[in-house]
């Protein structure tokens, strides 16, 4: 799903109808949906890992705080700080990813399909970084509803074949 790792997961269904309805409506060429569509599988397998990173690091955090003095003070102070500082490290480096896809789909973007969007969001942020999966999204609906077409018309065909023995 892209480019956003539990952003993207998270986002309510009306996000996504935004994005989609964006989409429809920046007429994007062929050759732009599939450099949007790789780059955002690259930034994706980026923030991935930096996602799984930073699940270890707060399952670490919760361990040493089940090693808290009788008092309630942390029995390794220098080990809470460095894992403090490191996942810390961990989110702007989220950021950072999530920027520069979001730099990367403007940048596939034709003058005006960049100003299209942003006049069409306004007084919106448009979720740039999110455009990618909303297409892989659109485009895999549009697959299971051409495949759903497909069985809908191959059914008569094997009934009608079927009722003829």
């Amino acid at each position: 799903m892209c480019c956003a790792p539990l952003c993207v997961y998270l986002l309510h269904a009306q996000t996504w109808e935004h994005l989609v309805w964006l989409l429809e409506r920046l007429q994007l060429r062929e050759d732009q949906q599939l450099a949007i569509t790789a780059g955002c599988e690259v930034f994706k397998r980026l923030l991935d890992r930096g996602l799984e990173a930073r699940q270890a690091l707060l399952k670490q955090q919760a361990a040493q705080a089940g090693t808290r003095l009788p008092n309630g003070l942390s029995a390794d102070l220098e080990t809470e700080e460095r894992m403090a500082k490191q996942l810390q490290m961990l989110e702007r480096k989220e950021q950072f990813l999530v920027l520069c896809a979001a730099l990367f789909v403007a940048c596939v973007l034709d003058v005006v399909q960049l100003a299209r969007a942003m006049v069409l969001v306004w007084p919106f942020i448009p979720h740039f970084h999110l455009l990618g999966p909303a297409m892989m999204k659109r485009k895999a609906a549009a697959a299971a509803a051409a495949q759903q077409q497909r069985q809908k018309q191959q059914q008569p065909l094997q009934n009608g074949r079927g009722s003829s023995h």
